[in-house]
């Protein structure tokens, strides 16, 4: 991962020819052309390496936006699950969960008249965040009713306080989880 990562950062420079430079079509695997050429002439090692640096991209900007989003959404609906606030977030997570997601994929692209990357790294992110909202949720619910949690409770301790000192720290392994799975999810 960590090559892709260095070979998708240096992609300009890594590449040896320019993505849109064309050559004869078909040519087989040679010293000039380690992966040969594609039926329009295309360079394949080119476009794979610069393909590599966008779907890097779209991966880690789409998976910290799911994992921002998801986190927001699952801190406020499971910590203040007996709260009216919360029982509103936790019904807009259920409301996303039920929507199908390739379809609203379909209806968001028709829309989009831009060739940029990012409209669709906003369908990504704006279909992606329920599921692990739901997760984190369910672990927050946890912890948010553990002793050390009502300890500081008792002691006075605001939310923001309780979130930042108990509740993120006991789901920190789970949020990089997300972020590795949406990742994934958005590249695919």
């Amino acid at each position: 991962l960590l090559a892709l990562v260095v070979v998708a950062a240096f992609a300009p420079w890594i590449a040896p020819y320019n993505p849109d430079r064309m050559f004869s079509p078909y040519l087989p695997p040679s010293p000039s052309h380690l992966l040969g050429t594609d039926y329009f002439g295309y360079d394949v090692l080119s476009w794979l390496i610069v393909g590599s640096s966008i779907s890097l991209f779209v991966g880690f900007l789409g998976g910290a936006g799911i994992t921002a989003i998801a986190l927001i959404m699952a801190i406020i609906a499971g910590y203040y699950d007996r709260n009216i606030v919360g029982e509103v977030f936790n019904a807009l997570i259920n409301v996303f969960l039920v929507i199908p997601v390739l379809p609203l994929l379909i209806v968001i692209a028709s829309y989009i008249r831009s060739y940029s990357i990012y409209p669709v790294l906003f369908a990504i992110v704006l279909t992606s965040w329920p599921y692990p909202a739901r997760v984190l949720r369910s672990q927050i619910l946890s912890i948010r009713s553990r002793e050390f949690v009502l300890a500081d409770k008792s002691i006075g301790l605001s939310d923001f306080s309780i979130i930042r000192k108990d509740v993120i720290p006991g789901i920190t392994s789970l949020i990089f989880y997300i972020f590795l799975a949406s990742t994934i999810a958005a590249i695919l």
